[in-house]
């Protein structure tokens, strides 16, 4: 992805983010992805979009990719819940396996950060920019400890879905 399309795209995930999840203005400081700002309004997060927001976001960096869109299932929300749980505190790496699908991605993010820096960090990274907006996944899951300092994001493909169909 070019430069000046993985900034867009960063960008618009900044603006729908903050549209539509409540964020303080305090900055949040990751070692890897340095201080992020945001302020948001009471007012904005109420006129947000009825979806869940983060899947709002990676649905709009796969449309500018060209990917179809991702639905948010419960299965792999309660499963990210379960991964978070079985990893925090723990130095364990991703492992795709974990979740249960025959196509299927983990990404694990640790470090303190909200909603908002957390998806930049996945835009951010070139590698889980193409992970976020490969056609083979259909739909996400994703969870955080209550401190937010460990995230995880599953992405799978249904078992029942044609591999044909993902071109």
């Amino acid at each position: 992805m070019k430069k000046s399309n993985r900034a867009a795209a960063i960008l618009n995930a900044v603006l729908m983010l903050s549209a539509a999840w409540p964020v303080s203005a305090e900055p949040v400081q990751d070692p890897d992805y340095g201080d992020v700002l945001l302020l948001q309004s009471e007012d904005a997060a109420e006129e947000a979009d009825a979806g869940d927001p983060l899947c709002n976001v990676i649905n709009s960096v796969r449309e500018e990719n060209g990917a179809q869109n991702v639905v948010c299932d419960e299965g792999l929300m309660e499963l990210a819940t379960e991964r978070v749980a079985a990893l925090d505190g723990s130095s364990a790496a991703a492992d795709a396996g974990a979740v249960g699908y025959e196509i299927a991605s983990e990404t694990v993010i640790r470090g303190r950060a909200d909603l908002n820096t957390m998806i930049c960090s996945i835009l951010l990274s070139e590698k889980q920019l193409r992970n976020l907006t490969d056609n083979r996944y259909m739909m996400i899951g994703y969870a955080s400890n209550e401190a937010e300092t460990l995230w995880v994001l599953l992405m799978a493909r249904p078992v029942d879905v044609n591999e044909t169909n993902a071109e």
